[in-house]
């Protein structure tokens, strides 16, 4: 919480890759232990427009489920935060149209596992191309228990999934 806070603070008047730059350099100098890491995916998006910065500090690739059915995943960056001070992040930009999706998620999901096999982003692009055209709350449900079912019911590790819409274009 201290580091989402501390890095939302930076957000305000930053770009992303300073942010995580200052946020980073914040966690390293606090630590208690030096193997405390965090991943972060720090995206700012502007909604009018569509277009988005982004940086990913060891965090899981977002996913871009587009309303044209097509399904691709943000690139994976850096380094988590807390591991090394003066850091630099890389910046990428996206843009997502009316009616598309940005799909983030925690490990849990990723790493839900059946014997030795995970789940993983072929498992969340299944799902995203089965049931991407369902509303966000009702397509966290699918993920959340593909992901469940993967695991015979049982995921280890934390599961977080948050869909975000851009709004679509209304036509009179």
């Amino acid at each position: 919480a201290a580091t989402r806070s501390t890095i939302r603070a930076y957000a305000f008047g930053m770009s992303v890759g300073s942010a995580l730059y200052y946020g980073n350099d914040m966690l390293c100098k606090l630590q208690v232990e030096e193997t405390s890491f965090v991943t972060v995916l720090l995206i700012l998006l502007d909604p009018q427009s569509g277009d988005f910065t982004y940086c990913s500090a060891g965090h899981p690739p977002a996913a871009i489920s587009s309303v044209d059915g097509s399904i691709r995943f943000l690139e994976f960056g850096d380094p988590p935060i807390g591991l090394m001070d003066h850091q630099e992040f890389v910046v990428n930009n996206g843009s997502l149209e009316p009616g598309d999706r940005i799909v983030l998620y925690t490990d849990g999901i990723l790493e839900a596992r059946r014997k030795n096999v995970i789940f993983d982003t072929a498992g969340l692009e299944q799902v995203l191309s089965t049931h991407g055209d369902k509303t966000p709350d009702i397509l966290v449900e699918h993920i959340f228990a593909a992901a469940r079912d993967w695991a015979s019911g049982h995921i280890d590790d934390d599961a977080t999934i948050l869909v975000i819409e851009r709004e679509r274009l209304v036509t009179e």
